[in-house]
C-alpha cells in the first residue's frame, strides 16, 4: 500500500434491498443472466476455436506440399528433415 492509495477513491458498491417475496424472483432473475452471459462467453470461445482451426488446418495443408527435392542439399540432411516435417504434421494432425 503507497502513499498514493490514500487519495484513490473507492469503488461504490451499490447494494439492492430486497423484500422476502421478492427473493424467488430476484434469484431466478440473476440465474438467467448468468446462463446468458455463460451462452455469450461459450459463443465466443467455439467461434475463436472453429477460425483457430481452420487457420491450422491450411496451415497445416501447406505444410504438406513442402517439396525438398528442388533444394539443393545433401540427401542425408533431406532425409532427415523429410522424416522429422512428416512427424511433425502427424503430431499436429492428432
Amino acid at each position: 500500500m503507497g502513499i498514493f492509495d490514500f487519495f484513490r477513491k473507492k469503488p461504490v458498491i451499490e447494494r439492492e434491498k430486497l423484500k422476502l417475496d421478492d427473493i424467488d424472483k430476484f434469484i431466478t432473475n440473476k440465474k438467467k443472466d448468468i446462463k446468458e452471459k455463460e451462452k455469450n462467453f461459450f459463443d465466443s470461445i467455439k467461434s475463436s476455436l472453429s477460425i483457430f482451426i481452420n487457420e491450422l488446418t491450411d496451415k497445416n495443408n501447406v505444410l504438406k506440399n513442402i517439396n525438398l527435392d528442388e533444394k539443393k542439399a545433401d540427401p542425408r540432411a533431406k532425409f532427415i528433415i523429410r522424416e522429422n516435417l512428416s512427424r511433425y504434421i502427424d503430431n499436429v494432425d492428432n
